[in-house]
């Protein structure tokens, strides 16, 4: 995967330029060919800085446990490090289940959920407020629950999260992140919830239009550098402004609050026609991959774009990004 910070294009792509159909009402009658993942890429920079900072908008639980958090945000600054600095990351215990959630680790997803909620009510107020977004998502049956028999291994997971360090600052910078969590003991990989397609009824489907078209309008496309003084961050466009990947996380928290399994949700970065890399967000459906992006304002299938695929979040697996074959 290149590296280079990413150069998100301005312009609107018109309909003839973008060869799309007509937009229609109801959700696609037939399944798209299926999107060809190869082998597994370095994650964008931009993104492990995010994962540092804030965790819970690189995972495939829509309420993260704390523990589930710490976990993610040792795992993105140990990738940092190694994709900046050429080391090797050290060997983690294998997977295994995340501990049940007691109350501090309730009261933290709440606290998660709730600056979620401020967030998008602060960029557009009103356009989160609709009491039925939720109805109909998430057809899929929920990740199993933790068993009788991971329950030590929990317990040792919980204390082990209670015993650790004081984290650095959050002001600091991600190498200063990376290396303290470098010091810290190997952690065990956040267990990501199976991968499954959503189905999308006729009510989704225009739930899903709207919250497209309100991040899009919400948002006023700007590059890093000038918003930020650096080339490549990766925010919520929580200002207002942002470029291609901030309109993408947006809607990503956007669809999850209105109750699309965020293991449905992924980001892909393709090239345009005119070679510039962009970013899009993918929710994957029983009618195939679909594509919101900044650039248009119509959904289509990720077959019906003209762009070029380069590489995708894993679906389920924020975390493992992989290049596109086809």
């Amino acid at each position: 995967m290149r590296s280079m910070p990413m150069a998100c294009p301005t312009r609107v792509l018109s309909l003839a330029a973008a060869g799309l159909l007509a937009a229609g009402p109801a959700v696609a009658s037939e399944a798209g060919p299926a999107m060809r993942l190869g082998a597994v890429e370095a994650p964008p920079r931009g993104f492990l800085e995010l994962c540092s900072r804030q965790p819970e908008h690189c995972t495939a639980a829509a309420a993260p446990s704390a523990t589930d958090l710490d976990v993610l945000r040792q795992q993105a600054s140990r990738a940092f490090f190694s994709l900046a600095f050429g080391r090797p990351l050290p060997d983690a215990p294998a997977p295994r289940e995340a501990p049940a959630a007691g109350p501090a680790i309730a009261a933290q997803s709440a606290l998660t959920q709730s600056a979620l909620t401020k967030t998008f009510t602060a960029l557009r107020p009103g356009s989160m407020s609709d009491a039925g977004l939720g109805v109909g998502f998430g057809r899929v049956a929920p990740a199993p629950a933790p068993s009788a028999a991971d329950a030590p291994a929990a317990a040792d997971a919980a204390a082990s999260a209670l015993e650790a360090p004081a984290p650095v600052p959050a002001a600091a910078p991600v190498e200063a992140l990376a290396a303290a969590d470098l010091a810290r003991p190997a952690v065990a990989r956040v267990r990501a919830p199976e991968a499954a397609p959503v189905t999308l009824d006729r009510a989704d489907w225009r739930r899903v239009q709207r919250i497209n078209r309100e991040v899009n309008r919400a948002i006023r496309h700007r590059e890093d550098s000038a918003v930020y003084g650096r080339p490549d961050q990766w925010a919520l466009g929580e200002a207002g402004v942002g470029d291609c990947e901030d309109y993408a996380l947006a809607k990503r928290a956007a669809l999850i609050q209105a109750g699309v399994p965020a293991r449905a949700l992924s980001i892909a970065l393709v090239e345009t026609r005119r070679g510039e890399s962009h970013a899009v967000l993918l929710i994957d459906t029983d009618k195939g991959a679909l594509v919101l992006d900044n650039l248009s304002p119509w959904i289509r299938r990720w077959d019906q774009t003209p762009y070029s695929w380069i590489a995708r979040q894993t679906p389920g697996d924020p975390l493992t990004w992989r290049a596109v074959e086809a």
